[in-house]
């Protein structure tokens, strides 16, 4: 019928419900109150969050009343996100942020910047970057830039490309250098064939090493769920065999299979073991789940390392993560050769195109150089090495901390 008034239904609500319940409440609000009324005492219920939710809807124009049933779904999936990360920190709407897209990024913006620059965008896509964002905002309050893979998990290629373009036609896209050479290429490292399932080593104890370091890859990988990075621009490797220092065999690389979610790894099909015979270069594994395209950085790493002496030849692991706590402090000091986390001096890099013996080269020769454990590379991110990947992952986890805290 919709005649009580609201002032009628809060004397309901205060003397006369209570008696009958949570039933009774429903059904005089159904029955007796005008559409306005149950609008405006709705309204009323709403936390303070809640309603800049629906200021935030209605200044994009996404007013589920205004929409098809099949769009009211997607608006409802952005108004549930926005409200949770307004009662999380009610800040959160006026935070700055960036994406980094590796050899690009964008301008800071809030979140409701960048709902007002993918307005165009289909509201399920928009709905999954307003997701997305809305989890890192609350996982890290003091997050700067957010990664084009974290931003956009979920999507299919097309609407990753589709978002860029309209972030590119805002003129919000920026170059970390000028120079065209200079900007990072995605060239993928020629493919390696499959020799095989299981590696033919020249011991068990050789085979029980890879299976350990293939378990020890989903422990620490586990844990990769809980950090602030793409989970599929990790690369985890060991060094195992006796032949690393010599340059003979025995010598097998276990590596991440590229394309995967580090978080969630298979065993043993997402660890391939890499192998090097006379040049000839092959994996044993899965088919369809090749190694990492940082191979060949990785391999002239362990090499290089292996024979630079005891200090080094025990650093066997090396974990690698598109950290973009450190990205961005690489970014930030671009123009320096070595940048300051907590007590030590870090080399800084310069780029240098990914998955070739030339960059392993290079960042084995700086930590070797400079003692240290852990190197940058500008607009790529962090490697770290140590004798087993639980303190390299634990050093990443470190060096993070520190830089957030500064």
């Amino acid at each position: 019928m919709g005649v009580l008034s609201k002032t009628w239904l809060l004397i309901l609500d205060k003397f006369i419900i209570p008696f009958g319940g949570e039933m009774a409440r429903k059904w005089v609000r159904k029955r007796f109150l005008t559409p306005r009324a149950l609008f405006q005492l709705q309204e009323g219920e709403l936390q303070e969050h809640q309603r800049r939710t629906l200021e935030i809807l209605n200044s994009l124009g996404l007013r589920p009343a205004n929409n098809r049933a099949a769009t009211q779904s997607a608006i409802s999936e952005i108004g549930i996100a926005l409200s949770e990360l307004l009662g999380h920190d009610a800040e959160a709407e006026n935070r700055r942020f960036g994406i980094n897209f590796l050899q690009r990024y964008t301008g800071d913006m809030t979140i409701v910047e960048l709902m007002r620059y993918l307005q165009k965008m289909d509201l399920r896509t928009l709905a999954s970057v307003v997701k997305s964002v809305s989890k890192e905002l609350c996982e890290d309050p003091a997050v700067r830039l957010i990664s084009t893979r974290d931003v956009f998990s979920g999507l299919v290629q097309q609407a990753e490309v589709a978002c860029q373009k309209l972030l590119q036609d805002a003129n919000l896209i920026k170059q970390y250098l000028d120079h065209p050479k200079d900007v990072r290429v995605y060239q993928e490292a020629s493919p390696l064939g499959c020799k095989g399932i299981d590696a033919p080593t020249h011991s068990v104890a050789e085979q029980r090493e890879i299976r350990e370091a293939q378990m020890q890859m989903k422990r620490v990988g586990r844990d990769t769920a809980r950090q602030r990075c793409s989970r599929t621009h990790i690369v985890m490797s060991v060094a195992i065999g006796s032949g690393w220092a010599s340059g003979r065999s025995p010598r097998y690389m276990v590596i991440t299979a590229g394309n995967t979610d580090k978080s969630n790894l298979l065993i043993p099909s997402h660890t391939p073991v890499v192998v090097c015979e006379d040049g000839q270069w092959g994996y044993y594994g899965d088919p369809d789940a090749g190694p990492s395209s940082e191979i060949r950085s990785h391999w002239t790493m362990h090499e290089r390392l292996a024979g630079a002496g005891p200090e080094w030849s025990g650093c066997r692991w090396i974990f690698h993560a598109h950290l973009v706590d450190l990205i961005d402090l690489s970014r930030r000091h671009s123009l320096l050769s070595s940048v300051r986390i907590g007590d030590r001096d870090v080399p800084n890099l310069d780029w240098t195109l990914h998955g070739t013996p030339t960059l392993g080269e290079q960042i084995a020769q700086a930590m070797t150089q400079h003692s240290s454990r852990v190197v940058l590379v500008k607009e790529h991110g962090p490697w770290f090495v140590a004798p087993d990947l639980g303190t390299a992952f634990q050093s990443a986890m470190d060096a993070v901390n520190t830089v957030r805290q500064l």
